[in-house]
């Protein structure tokens, strides 16, 4: 390419750049601030939550996302001798009234084997406040956003966008790895980008 080719091009270049005005609210902006965003580290988009307390024992509200865990490769499934909660509970104030007791089999019954789950070994090095943490986010695209609005001395727009996680251990399985999410951007010093970049 010639030496005229070339100024060409950067001079083409300046120009479009100079032309994109970044406080517009659209697509081109919105992934910049994203790229940003993801860039700062504090975000969790590639976070994936296993629960609190090791180990857990599977019930009405926790059985489906203790499953997904698993089948993800963040849990392992075990065999434990389980303390029996309501002797636990018995020991202190009695929450069934005045001489209530229990059954005396299961008085003598202190502890029952049940099937608990822990973290993967592999898994606990990534581990922090109930999340698994690994692998790196990619923004893929802005899917739509609302109009914008004003807020005390900000513009404030809800951006929906797609994402994947990339960079993820062999032993970590997701299916789907393409993932949506909500997210707020704020118009700042005359560029969109989220709350946590500098506010």
């Amino acid at each position: 390419m010639s030496n005229k080719s070339v100024i060409s091009t950067l001079i083409i270049s300046i120009f479009f750049t100079a032309c994109t005005d970044q406080k517009e609210a659209n697509n081109q902006n919105f992934t910049n601030a994203l790229n940003e965003y993801v860039k700062t580290g504090k975000h969790q988009l590639n976070c994936f939550h296993v629960g609190y307390n090791f180990p857990l024992i599977k019930n009405t509200f926790n059985e489906k996302s203790i499953e997904k865990s698993k089948q993800q490769g963040f849990l392992v499934e075990s065999k434990a001798q389980v303390a029996n909660t309501l002797l636990t509970q018995i020991k202190g104030s009695n929450p069934y009234g005045i001489g209530w007791r229990p059954p005396k089999e299961q008085e003598e019954k202190k502890y029952t084997e049940k099937t608990v789950y822990n973290l993967n070994s592999k898994a606990k090095k990534y581990y922090k406040d109930g999340y698994v943490c690994l692998g790196k986010a990619k923004i893929n695209e802005v899917i739509s956003f609302t109009e914008p609005i004003t807020i005390s001395s900000y513009k404030l727009t809800n951006v929906k966008f797609s994402y994947t996680i990339e960079d993820l251990p062999n032993w970590v399985n997701i299916e789907d790895n393409i993932k949506t999410k909500n997210i707020e951007l704020y118009l700042k010093d005359n560029k969109w980008e989220h709350k946590s970049s500098s506010f």
